[in-house]
């Protein structure tokens, strides 16, 4: 089974915008600077942090038949598309900087739950056993977050940790994904890796 691009590519766009959406308790670029930042004086008008939500994105690698999720519950069947009550949903720090050039350069990070699976039998979340799991770290980065036009747009994330393999012993994961769309709206997947190392 070949994992589709596109649906990585929408559970990718769907976690950041998810993200933003449920940020209603810090700002939003390009509204008025009297806003307590967190990690910043309200005088940095450029610079904009506050807490949001992600999860559920997939890292998939066809060479080393693997595909990696970040944010789902501790039992993937626990969560809310499978029936369950939990909500595939972590909490991050976001920091979005650009408002004084309007090109908005987004970075994201939280601490997940890490879910592995063997690439070629899977079938989804609620019903295919993990190889692996364990807990780690997700950044997201973008440097062209609304998609202003004037430059290309490389967006992507990576995501690492500890996990526990199913089959005894432990691994160290790597998984990374990133892409670009060009000025003229061509848009490419740049790489694509899922490693356990031991």
């Amino acid at each position: 089974m070949q994992y589709p691009k596109l649906h990585l590519v929408a559970l990718m766009v769907s976690t950041l915008t998810l993200a933003c959406a449920d940020s209603s308790s810090g700002p939003t670029p390009g509204e008025d600077s009297a806003f307590n930042y967190s990690n910043a004086p309200g005088s940095l008008a450029n610079v904009f942090r506050f807490p949001g939500i992600v999860g559920g994105a997939a890292f998939v690698d066809a060479a080393t038949d693997l595909v990696a999720f970040d944010g789902l519950p501790a039992n993937p069947a626990d969560a809310t598309i499978c029936g369950g009550t939990e909500e595939i949903a972590s909490l991050a720090d976001f920091q979005v900087t650009g408002d004084l050039r309007e090109v908005y350069q987004a970075l994201i990070q939280a601490e997940e739950n890490i879910h592995v699976y063997q690439l070629s039998s899977f079938e989804d979340i609620c019903t295919s056993e993990p190889i692996a799991q364990g807990t780690g770290s997700l950044t997201i980065n973008d440097n062209d977050l609304t998609g202003s036009g004037t430059r290309a747009n490389t967006f992507g994330a990576r995501l690492v940790g500890s996990v526990t393999l199913a089959a005894g012993g432990t691994a160290h994961l790597t998984a990374e994904v990133r892409f670009v769309v060009e000025p003229d709206g061509t848009f490419r997947q740049v790489s694509s890796k899922v490693v356990l190392s031991q």
